[in-house]
């Protein structure tokens, strides 16, 4: 993920971001406090109030009735159809051309059935929903650094984040903006922002992971609003440290690769924002930095889910079969008994995600894109080198990877079945003949899991470690092996090998 600089809020010189000037500032258009961002400058100018609350409701409804007559138009139409299809002397005309051009009412209603369905596929995924991605969700890491490597020429550019949050999110702003309505408060505040979102699913979920019941914040909350924003009647402003937490939620949201503003965003920034809040939870027994934890935890759920369905997505667009590069039927016999196709388990969904190691998959990127190509992930064993491989084969499914690896297969090969196959002689000999056919498909990686145990293996002064180096010294594929340590010292380092392999140490997550 690329590096972003920590967000700053910069307030309007004109009006000071004062509910009370905001409206009809012209400098800042209404937005009063904003947020640097590699998007541009991040503004909440959205009007919420009485009526667009109302009108939100109102095109939710009206959309949801009109996909649901264009459903029933469907649904009759392609009943009348099968009921005069029924009543024909000869069904077998409809395999005629000329049955479909005829002009019968029932072939014109087929055509026009035919026009409703894709109409209606159309509107369901254009206009089912109003709210937008955020830039960067469905970009790979390079695409995402060259996003932000033109960051300065957005640097003067509003950008309005109210399109990017979710509809629970969008629920809660409102949520937050009745609570206000009902306290008689003439400002939204953070507080509110909190209360909203405690009352939504997720915080229902935060709330349960957390043992804390909401009859016990309720009353402490309630006077907290109460005590922290000024009576009076509508119209209702947002506060300054609103909108301030609006569009740090979106930038949270966009730094851990969020498809959307969700409303755990808008816990978790609203809770950061405002000490009383802290306050409040820590006399309740629950201390500031364990809401934080158990928040975080809500969020790698809902993101964990987000990045389940994008993968979904990309995996359907890859073979289900194995292709070599040269598009060819060429047979590799040894390399099919001896090896597991990673890519092929990770598009079919048996891949789970890796959790962390973002160094350490920085690492062994940048590796394969250098000259050396090939690397050995180093660590002790159940540090997660297994793990960074198969996330790997997830990215290249995703093509979240350098150009290196568009296109390729990841291979997992037994080591100790290639030893043991057959005359420990010829052990040398089925190894390059393994390695030759990974060089005709042209699109394979090796990964080797205990690299360490080519050392010693096959007869003779060559071993299969030697042969191994030899075979990667000319160029023709790409390795990723593991090994230990201790292994790597004693077996690795100052072999041939050694020299052939970018070292990436895994140590053990604190």
């Amino acid at each position: 993920m690329s590096e972003l600089a920590r967000p700053v809020a910069i307030v309007c010189a004109q009006c000071g971001a004062d509910p009370r000037l905001t409206a009809s500032c012209k400098a800042c258009g209404g937005a009063g406090i904003g947020v640097a961002s590699p998007d541009g400058f991040l503004v909440w100018s959205d009007p919420v109030d009485d009526f667009t609350i109302a009108l939100r409701a109102i095109k939710k409804n009206a959309t949801v009735i009109f996909h649901l007559a264009i459903m029933i138009g469907l649904g009759v139409a392609v009943a009348a159809i099968l009921w005069s299809l029924t009543r024909l002397d000869d069904v077998s005309v409809i395999r005629e051309a000329s049955f479909w051009v005829s002009g019968r009412w029932d072939v014109s209603l087929a055509w026009f059935a035919a026009f409703l369905g894709c109409f209606l596929i159309f509107r369901l995924s254009e206009y089912s929903s109003d709210v937008r991605s955020i830039p960067g969700w469905a970009m790979t890491e390079a695409q995402l650094e060259a996003h932000d490597a033109a960051a300065p020429t957005r640097a003067d550019h509003r950008f309005e984040i109210a399109p990017h949050f979710s509809e629970e999110a969008r629920d809660t702003v409102e949520r937050a903006y009745g609570i206000a309505h009902d306290l008689k408060r003439t400002e939204v505040r953070p507080d509110m922002l909190f209360a909203a979102a405690l009352t939504g699913p997720s915080g229902g979920l935060f709330m349960a992971r957390l043992g804390l019941s909401f009859d016990l914040v309720k009353r402490p909350l309630a006077t907290l609003m109460i005590s922290d924003a000024s009576a009076g009647n509508p119209p209702i402003a947002f506060s300054k440290e609103t909108k301030r937490s609006l569009a740090l939620a979106y930038a949270e949201a966009r730094t851990a690769r969020r498809k959307h503003v969700s409303p755990i965003e808008l816990f978790l920034q609203s809770f950061k924002d405002s000490p009383k809040l802290q306050t409040l939870l820590d006399r309740l027994g629950f201390p500031a930095e364990h809401v934080m934890k158990v928040a975080e935890w809500v969020r790698l759920q809902e993101q964990l889910r987000e990045d389940y369905l994008r993968f979904v997505e990309l995996a359907a667009l890859k073979p289900k079969s194995v292709m070599n590069r040269a598009m060819t039927a060429q047979q590799t016999p040894l390399l099919d008994r001896f090896s597991e196709d990673l890519t092929i388990a990770a598009r079919n969904g048996y891949l789970q995600p890796l959790i962390g190691r973002e160094r350490e998959m920085e690492e062994l990127l940048r590796a394969i894109e250098s000259g050396n190509r090939s690397v050995a992930l180093v660590g002790e064993s159940g540090t997660g080198k297994g793990a960074m491989i198969e996330e790997l084969a997830r990215r290249m499914v995703e093509e979240d990877v350098p150009p290196e690896l568009f296109d390729r297969r990841l291979v997992s090969v037994n080591v100790a079945q290639v030893v043991s196959a057959g005359e420990s002689g010829l052990a040398a000999e089925r190894l390059i003949t393994m390695l030759r056919e990974v060089g005709m498909s042209g699109n394979v990686i090796l990964a080797v899991h205990g690299i360490e145990s080519l050392v010693g293996g096959g007869s003779g002064p060559m071993d299969l470690a030697e042969a191994f180096a030899s075979e990667l010294d000319r160029g023709y594929f790409i390795a990723i092996a593991t090994t230990t340590p201790a292994a790597w010292t004693q077996y690795i380092e100052r072999r041939s090998l050694g020299t052939k392999l970018v070292k990436v140490n895994v140590t053990p997550l604190e």
